[in-house]
Parts: structure tokens; sequence; C-alpha cells
């Protein structure tokens, strides 16, 4: 009975294997391909239980970070100490049309969480003082024209008829407008009747 060589030898034999070997060959080249694909498998799953173990410790980090959060010191703050420093930081907030970066401290402070959303709401004054600028009426500008125009009517209604202290920019628009009026600036009008303080530019 034939032996195969150990495989260094046979891969520097310039001698053809004999016809008896192929079969012993193909056994060991189809056990082979099998162990390989066992072993991808074992790896797949090995992958996935990394990755479900990694996602399980990501949920507890985060479940963990809320409960440190409601350790907070802030938490501790009375109700009417929290309203006073809202009323700090919302001197005036700013709203820009195209550009610029908007400034919506009211805004941002009601998407804290829901108790600073609920004293937020429950102050008028905090959302009744605002800067707008305006930009160019041209067609590119559409987009964030009715941004502005939702998020004013998002404000008024908060302010709740509470006086308001406008300060308006709209040199740009004007400068371009031909006449057409700005529906922000109607909006405004519109609630004339409240306010108390207008700066025009």
């Amino acid at each position: 009975m034939s032996t195969i060589p150990p495989m260094s030898e046979k891969l520097r034999s310039v001698i053809w294997c004999i016809r008896p070997e192929f079969a012993e060959i193909n056994e060991i080249l189809r056990l082979g391909l099998k162990d390989l694909d066992d072993y991808d498998t074992e790896i797949h799953e090995l992958q996935s239980r990394i990755l479900y173990t990694n996602l399980r410790k990501k949920r507890l980090e985060e479940h963990l970070e809320k409960l440190r959060s409601l350790k907070a010191p802030i938490r501790k703050l009375p109700n009417e100490l929290l309203l006073h420093i809202f009323m700090f930081c919302c001197n005036q907030d700013e709203l820009h049309q195209g550009f610029g970066r908007p400034k919506l401290n009211a805004l941002a402070i009601s998407a804290v969480c829901a108790r600073w959303r609920d004293l937020a709401e429950s102050r008028p004054s905090l959302w009744c003082s605002l800067s707008v600028v305006l930009s160019s009426s041209e067609e590119e500008f559409e987009e964030s024209e009715h941004a502005i125009v939702a998020m004013l009517k998002y404000y008024l209604a908060h302010s709740k008829d509470w006086q308001l202290s406008l300060d308006i920019n709209a040199d740009v628009w004007w400068e371009e407008a031909e006449g057409i009026d700005h529906p922000a600036l109607v909006l405004l009008a519109s609630q004339s009747h409240c306010w108390r303080d207008l700066s025009f530019n």
C-alpha cells in the first residue's frame, strides 16, 4: 500500500502524483474545506456574541449614566431658583434667516427634560425678548423664510400675549424686497398690541 510522502517533499518533487494518491488527496481537501467552513461559522458566532455583549454593555452604561444624573445637584434646586436662572439665560433669543447661528435659549432649556419644559412653558417672559434677523427674499431663502416664521409662531404662542421686546434687523432683506411684505414682519405686526420695545434696523 502506497503512502503519501510529507507535503514538503511532495511540493519539492518533480514527479507527478501517482493516480492512487488522487482520491486520498481529494478527500483531505474536502475535509480541509469543511473545517474552514466550520471555522468561519464559529468565528461568525463569536463575532455575533461580541456584538451582542457590546450592545448590552452600552445599554448598561447609558442606564448607569441616567441613574447618576438623578443625583445631579441641579435637581435639588427649587423651581423658583431654576426660573431665575432661566430668566438670566434668556435675556434675548436670536432668530436668523438664511445665515448666522440662532440663539434659542428658551427652546434649548425646554428640551432638556420634562421638568424644565414645564417650567419654561409656564413662564411666558422667557419667550418674549427676541432679536430677528431677516435676509434676502430671493428663492434660495424661501425654506429659511418658512423656518423663521414657524419659529416665531412657536415663540409667540409661548409668550401668551406677554409684552414683547423686539430687535428687528432687516437691512439685507429690505434692500432687495421691492415692496414685498416679509411674512415674519406681517406676523410680528399682528402682535403689535403686545409690543413693549421695538428696535428696527
